[in-house]
């Protein structure tokens, strides 16, 4: 008979936690009966879907929070569990994870797990409220079986909290898979999205988010050569506030916004550098997967990026908000070409060797829902 798994994540969009359930949810062995519950539809659903998965929908459970929403999110969830009885219940993101560890244990799921794509607490908030998420992630950690942390830090910032025997360590992995070369991932940014020719390209792919610091990214353009050119790849709520930036800052003709790309990893290799200056941040894919195509990375030391970049060996990492430094990480990178490569080699090695999807991933995540209760 087959372990019956539901996977939930807030929203059906394509995010990390969304890449997180669908490379799970399409790799598990044949002997899983494999579903997935999302707050809204979207590229995750769209994906699942064409792998045969089915995919169900919960409407009232979004990001943002509103209290008399929360309990009719709660009540359909379990309605949803107590309908689907599953053997095991892994939630994702903090929003499905607090909500979706109470109405499992309501609806009494033999296994819930949860993966904290970085603690919420992290993020720029008042004090106040990093307190009271604080203490709603500890307690989602308790209604949970196991809780998975992806990196490092966010396993040190729980290490001490009662009951952090729950907590288990599995970093995301990346598959070498095909993607375009430096070439054609250039002439694909200048033919499609018109990138200009003759401009030394720094790259990001996020979404428009705060927590993803992308003023901080057109904040340096000023600094740097006249010939760099930023492309940001991805969609989101700050999109308008972005391009009104680049216009009072004056850098209008040297960023690109090219939106939300289906599979956008594979323009990495097209990037003279790939930044990302983010503020809160749990293990990125992104970083994994410039890394694994050796492009020369400029990252935030914030989250799990620092369990995969070693400052000064293969890549650099600066402080959040520290523009100055960022821009003379980006120049450093640009300026030394053959050093650059040298660290991006290193990186992609030790990606191959300590990030592997299939042979890191996979079988730890599959050893805890096979011993999620022990």
């Amino acid at each position: 008979m087959k372990t019956k798994i539901l996977y939930i994540v807030t929203k059906g969009t394509w995010g990390g936690a969304q890449r997180y359930v669908y490379d799970l949810a399409t790799s598990l062995p044949d002997t899983y009966d494999v579903s997935v519950a999302c707050g809204s539809e979207g590229r995750l659903t769209e994906k699942l879907r064409s792998h045969g998965i089915r995919t169900m929908l919960l409407p009232h459970l979004r990001r943002d929070v509103f209290f008399l929403r929360e309990l009719v999110a709660l009540y359909h969830l379990f309605r949803l569990l107590r309908a689907e009885r599953p053997d095991i219940v892994h939630l994702n993101s903090s929003k499905a994870g607090g909500i979706g560890t109470l109405a499992a244990r309501l609806a009494r799921v033999p296994r819930i797990i949860y993966t904290a794509h970085g603690w919420p607490f992290t993020e720029e908030r008042p004090w106040i409220a990093r307190k009271l998420i604080t203490t709603l992630s500890w307690l989602t950690m308790l209604m949970s079986h196991k809780t998975i942390v992806l990196s490092d830090r966010d396993n040190n910032l729980a290490k001490d909290w009662w009951g952090a025997h729950k907590l288990t360590l599995i970093p995301n992995g990346v598959r070498n898979g095909s993607a375009f070369d430096a070439t054609h991932a250039r002439r694909i940014l200048e033919s499609e999205y018109h990138v200009p020719a003759t401009a030394i390209l720094i790259g990001t792919i996020a979404e428009l988010h705060p927590n993803k610091g992308l003023f901080d990214l057109i904040t340096t353009l000023p600094m740097l050569p006249d010939d760099v050119h930023a492309c940001i790849i991805g969609d989101g709520e700050l999109r308008e506030r972005l391009q009104e930036y680049v216009i009072q800052l004056g850098v209008k003709n040297r960023v690109s916004f090219l939106g939300f790309i289906p599979d956008a990893a594979a323009l990495i290799a097209g990037f003279d550098a790939f930044v990302l200056p983010s503020t809160k941040e749990g293990m990125p894919f992104v970083i994994l997967e410039a890394g694994s195509l050796e492009v020369p990375i400029i990252a935030t030391r914030v989250g799990g990026i620092p369990d995969v970049i070693e400052d000064g060996v293969d890549g650099f990492l600066v402080p959040t908000h520290d523009c100055e430094q960022l821009a003379a990480r980006i120049n450093d990178t640009l300026r030394s070409k053959e050093a650059a490569q040298e660290r991006a080699r290193r990186l992609s090695q030790k990606i191959r060797e300590r990030f592997s999807f299939d042979t890191v991933t996979l079988p730890k995540t599959l050893a805890l829902y096979a011993d999620s209760r022990n």
